[in-house]
């Protein structure tokens, strides 16, 4: 529920996903249009409990009628546990593309 932010029925949501992580112990990526910035959702303790990484990019938003361009608010989460494989298969498609 993209403008509740920290509403009950969007922590349901967040609550769900930590129980699954953590009950079948398997890697993740969350990725989403959380419409708010990741220093926001970063307060919610149950994204910290789940030894995840943040991820984002630089690019400015690519919504045209923005008053802020420079708004992050399209980005993921990431097990450390793969991390590092996601990060190397990202690098290896940007570089073949020049």
């Amino acid at each position: 529920y993209d403008s509740e932010q920290f509403s009950t029925r969007n922590l349901i949501i967040y609550s769900q996903i930590y129980y699954l992580v953590k009950l079948f112990k398997l890697p993740f990526l969350l990725v989403g249009d959380f419409n708010m910035p990741p220093d926001k959702i970063q307060e919610i303790w149950i994204l910290n409990d789940l030894d995840c990484e943040l991820f984002t990019t630089d690019l400015p938003s690519t919504f045209k009628s923005t008053t802020n361009p420079e708004s992050h608010i399209d980005y993921g989460y990431i097990s450390k546990y793969i991390s590092f494989c996601w990060r190397l298969y990202f690098l290896e498609n940007i570089i073949n593309q020049y």
